[in-house]
C-alpha cells in the first residue's frame, strides 16, 4: 500500500520516517517521507540524530 509523502506529495512504497509527533493522549504518530525527500529532511540541521543514523544504515546497504 503507498503512503504519500509528507514533503513532495508523491505516492511511495519505499517510506523514511522523518519526524514523530508525541501526542498527549493516544499513540504517537510519524511523518513518512519517500527517500529523496527523507534525505533532504536528513540535512537539514535540526534533523535528528535517529534519521541521519537510518539514512546512513540505508546508504551502506545499498538501498538508496
Amino acid at each position: 500500500m503507498p503512503v504519500y509523502c509528507c514533503r513532495c506529495g508523491g505516492a511511495t512504497e519505499d517510506t523514511v520516517l522523518v519526524r514523530v509527533i508525541e501526542t498527549m493522549s493516544g499513540p504517537m504518530r510519524g511523518n513518512y517521507a519517500c527517500e529523496p525527500c527523507g534525505k533532504w529532511y536528513g540535512a537539514r540541521p535540526d534533523a535528528p540524530d535517529w534519521l541521519r543514523r537510518d539514512l546512513l544504515r540505508r546508504e551502506i546497504a545499498g538501498q538508496s
